[in-house]
């Protein structure tokens, strides 16, 4: 999808990476200044805006649907896929956005592409999505699903729209995504809440042990070995957050915009007693995160 070698995708991702240097060196001074954090806050909306304006140059060719707020670009051969996508996006993206406190016009921009266009993008053949900087790369249906007049209805139940939405939303009502894990956790929460659909498989109970929230918070989330048991923990823990009272989880993605670390928002919103339970583990066993609903299991 992206031709690295091109000069204005490079171009793109050195000017993304020195704005997204100047956030995180930005950020470092959050908690003690607050003026700082909107400004870090505008550095990461800045480079979403660029890479998202790099990518519409680069499909400016490409043949797209369009909705209210929402455009879905596809390959050509994808025409059915992207029909599919877009009524999938546009059935819930009012609700991501109602439910993270985001105006109803907020855009978003959806690629739908083949298993070989997102394994270039994304880096990966076994991912069904990618959220990156404001744009939304999504495996075409037909290419996991079986085809026939269901292939619509099962995309809603088990496909990734609700949860990429997510990272959008999270992304812009935190001025820059959260840490890894409550990214995951809340795409994972909204995902369940929306489509009643909780990603497992094997690997993925508590029985036989759960990382440490020392491991569960680290930035190296992505390369833990048991991603699936990971991931679960990740809802797990964000579903006891969310749960911990009204607006809770959005109250945390503000106090992050405003300069807080993740630490200072989590005791600010549950209280230095929960986010103590939250390390020991507590909130992590079976019973505290959303129980499997009726499309629950590995996605295709």
């Amino acid at each position: 999808m992206r031709d690295m070698s091109n000069p204005v995708w490079t171009a793109a991702r050195r000017l993304t990476a020195m704005l997204a240097v100047m956030a995180a060196a930005l950020s470092f001074l959050l908690p003690l200044r607050p003026a700082v954090a909107a400004a870090a806050a505008e550095s990461n909306a800045l480079a979403r805006t660029f890479e998202r304006e790099q990518v519409l140059l680069a499909l400016r060719a490409w043949p797209h649907l369009s909705y209210p707020n929402l455009t879905v670009y596809y390959a050509p051969h994808l025409a059915r896929d992207a029909a599919i996508v877009g009524a999938a996006a546009q059935q819930s993206y009012s609700r991501v956005l109602a439910d993270f406190g985001l105006p109803p016009n907020t855009p978003a921009v959806l690629v739908v592409v083949s298993a070989a266009q997102l394994a270039q993008h994304v880096g990966v053949s076994s991912t069904l999505g990618d959220y990156y900087d404001g744009v939304i790369w999504l495996l075409a249906p037909s290419a996991f699903l079986p085809p026939g007049p269901g292939l619509r209805a099962r995309y809603d139940q088990v496909g990734p729209v609700v949860h990429e939405l997510t990272h959008l939303a999270d992304d812009l009502a935190a001025g820059g995504l959260p840490p890894v894990w409550f990214d995951e956790g809340l795409a994972q929460y909204e995902d369940w809440r929306l489509t009643g659909y909780v990603w497992s498989q094997s690997g993925s109970g508590f029985e036989d042990g759960t990382y440490s929230w020392r491991q569960l918070t680290s930035p190296n989330f992505y390369q833990l070995s048991n991603l699936a048991l990971a991931f679960r923990q990740a809802l797990a823990a964000t579903a006891a957050i969310c749960r911990s009272g009204p607006g809770a989880c959005n109250r945390v993605l503000a106090d992050l915009r405003s300069g807080m670390n993740m630490d200072q928002a989590l005791q600010a919103t549950i209280g230095p007693t929960a986010l103590h339970a939250l390390e020991r583990g507590a909130a992590w066993r079976p019973g505290e995160e959303p129980e499997p609903g009726a499309a629950a299991g590995p996605r295709p």
